[in-house]
């Protein structure tokens, strides 16, 4: 089980993998309610356990899935950090364009101070 505060190691390809899973399992349990009008003895406990088990896993498992999907909490390769909460892409744009114009400021005053040194 995970811990409180612990952060997620499933990524988002996992997660819609685990949902795929889940509703395939679904689908399985729909196509054997008809064997339960023909099944007798050994069959019948074994498709009713194969339809309770099945279920039982699932649902679940679609559940907390679907869960982690909407609130963003899957970790994200290529930046390598968890998003566990989901940010203001404008937010985003607006710090981008700060460390650029610090950046830019930074080279001008290098540059500056190259043309002092060489004078």
């Amino acid at each position: 089980m995970e811990e409180k505060g612990k952060k997620p190691n499933l990524t988002k390809g996992t997660l819609i993998l685990r949902t795929v899973v889940a509703l395939y399992l679904l689908y399985t349990v729909y196509q054997l309610m008809p064997s339960l009008k023909t099944a007798t003895g050994k069959d019948l406990i074994f498709v009713v356990a194969a339809m309770v088990i099945f279920t039982a896993i699932a649902i679940p498992l679609a559940a907390f899935s679907i869960k982690a999907l909407v609130k963003g909490e899957f970790v994200d390769p290529a930046a390598g950090t968890a998003n566990e909460t989901q940010e203001d892409p404008q937010e985003s744009l607006d710090t981008a364009d700060d460390n650029h114009d610090e950046a830019d400021q930074e080279s001008a005053s290098d540059h500056n101070d190259e043309q002092d040194t060489a004078e």
